[in-house]
């Protein structure tokens, strides 16, 4: 896209939502920032959406029981100002007395009750899996709630703080209902959101009543939906956003050159992976693909890919990446220092083994007979996707296969592919990834979608086992089994861990959160 391309879209982007009404600020503050987003947001209930892009939204207008750190070592308090575990399988929160809901709805231990109990009893909530350690919660007193657990659960703080904690209003819920609240939701959080529009932008302002005082920093946040990265930076260039979170490597230069802005790294707590189909009973295979079978059904063809991708050289066209081979970073313990070493990573690349693997997969690529990948991946979700996604075309092709690449805007991959898990053969998607949660994304009973790829009762029982074990030295000899069985079933391939490469105003200080989420609370604009 050109630089004339770039700006046009963005006037026209930008222009479409000068016709929103004004919202006028809250209090006497008038600081302004505006964050590109790669949009869209279909829903504000946290618990119903893993998008992390919501849950950036979704955390600065509700609080959860306790939060993690920006740098990731402990946790913080937020509507429990204090917790402690009283027994291998209790834990005891201390609900905070001046906590109130943005419209005053009051905020006590029944509260916090409802929504776990909601939670637990939605099955069609993507979250609801991560809270089935729970086995009840027990009122103690007014302010004071016991979570039990089923046995021992030695991730119980980073679960509770995670992906849909947001702590929501019951007695507003009722009255406007689950879609209403989807679109028009309040919490307890220090911004206040005052602006929905699904696709454009959402606006949030700094809301006085929060139980820790009005946010000092700044007034009020725009987040601009822009889909396209190298839209992004051009906006950014041109002064129309004040923060993007990934600069496009051809842009860093500009941007670094430019008087009024600034490059941060940072980490984004996200990993590039391939994902490859190897069951037909989840998505919609059989309603748009009737009698079409995946080659990647046969783990032979899912092992060709796994050694037929140069992950250095895939980190390098990403811009900012670290080659790896499984999704957790190498900072935990949980992952055997064999996956770390930089030796055992160059040598996953194999293009003489992945050609052989072709062929005892039942193909002749020298006479013609190749194995046809369609693979679909986004233009831009978190940086460089779609430059990403040739250069794996690319080297997949050179050791026999023939791809049939399906680049897509970030929304349309959203819809179409990702939330449906509607892919033939492979997709490329940016995922998360953590010692807690990891092991439950690959249990038979997690839900049917884009993190379903396999079913497999002794590798489940192993993440049971993980997930249950108190013990650290026997906790991750577990896990080195359970990864030694990801890396050989190869349905999720792990390319790169994403660092990012913010890009910021002058104007704005912030220092970026070790997990990658962008949740401001904290930003200051001069």
């Amino acid at each position: 896209m050109t630089t004339i391309a770039r700006i046009l879209l963005i006037a026209l982007t930008l222009g479409a939502l000068s016709f929103a009404p004004a919202v006028p600020a809250q209090g006497q503050g008038t600081r302004t920032i505006t964050i590109a987003h790669p949009g869209p947001i279909h829903t504000m209930d946290s618990p119903v959406t893993w998008f992390i892009a919501t849950h950036w939204l979704t955390m600065l207008m509700g609080d959860c029981l306790i939060w993690r750190a920006p740098d990731l070592k402990g946790y913080v308090p937020q509507l429990a100002e204090r917790w402690e575990n009283t027994a291998p399988d209790r834990w005891r929160f201390f609900i905070r007395r001046n906590a109130t809901f943005h419209n005053g709805e009051p905020i006590n231990a029944e509260t916090i009750k409802w929504n776990i109990d909601r939670i637990k009893a939605r099955r069609d909530f993507l979250v609801n899996p991560q809270w089935a350690f729970v086995k009840e919660v027990v009122l103690v007193n007014e302010f004071t709630l016991d979570v039990i657990t089923n046995g021992p659960k030695p991730y119980t703080e980073f679960d509770i703080s995670y992906n849909g904690c947001n702590i929501l209003p019951p007695r507003y819920l009722a009255q406007v209902g689950d879609r209403e609240f989807a679109r028009r939701p309040i919490g307890s959080g220090p911004f206040r959101l005052v602006e929905f529009r699904e696709g454009e932008r959402y606006v949030f302002e700094a809301w006085d009543g929060y139980w820790g005082g009005r946010p000092r920093g700044v007034d009020r946040i725009v987040y601009q939906v822009i889909p396209d990265q190298a839209t992004q930076a051009a906006a950014l260039l041109a002064g129309q956003v004040d923060l993007i979170t990934n600069v496009p490597a051809t842009d860093v230069a500009r941007v670094r050159a430019a008087r009024n802005l600034k490059i941060v790294p940072g980490e984004s707590g996200f990993f590039h992976n391939v994902l490859a189909r190897a069951r037909m009973d989840f998505g919609d295979m059989t309603k748009n693909y009737p009698g079409y079978q995946p080659v990647t059904m046969s783990k032979e063809i899912r092992q060709a890919i796994f050694h037929g991708l140069d992950r250095a050289t895939l980190a390098k066209v990403q811009g900012a990446a670290k080659a790896v081979l499984v999704r957790i970073t190498c900072e935990y313990p949980e992952v055997p220092r064999k996956y770390c070493d930089e030796k055992n990573i160059r040598a996953a690349y194999n293009p003489d083994r992945a050609k052989r693997l072709v062929r005892q997969a039942g193909f002749d690529p020298a006479a013609g007979k190749k194995p046809v990948i369609f693979f679909d991946a986004p233009s831009f979700q978190i940086g460089n996707e779609k430059e990403v996604a040739e250069a794996i075309k690319a080297q997949l092709e050179e050791v026999g296969f023939d791809v049939r690449l399906n680049i897509l805007d970030n929304q349309a991959y959203t819809e179409q592919v990702s939330r449906r898990a509607n892919y033939r053969d492979l997709t490329m998607v940016s995922l998360g990834g953590s010692p807690s949660l990891v092991p439950l994304f690959y249990r038979c009973e997690w839900p049917k979608t884009g993190s379903q790829y396999t079913c497999n009762r002794n590798w489940q029982q192993w993440g049971d086992l993980i997930l249950k074990e108190m013990d650290p030295k026997k906790r991750n000899a577990q896990w080195e089994r359970w990864w030694d069985h990801y890396m050989d079933h190869a349905t999720t391939i792990t390319v790169h861990e994403i660092q990012r490469q913010y890009g910021m105003s002058s104007r704005v200080e912030w220092k970026p959160r070790a997990d990658g989420w962008v949740t401001p609370r904290d930003l200051v604009v001069r």
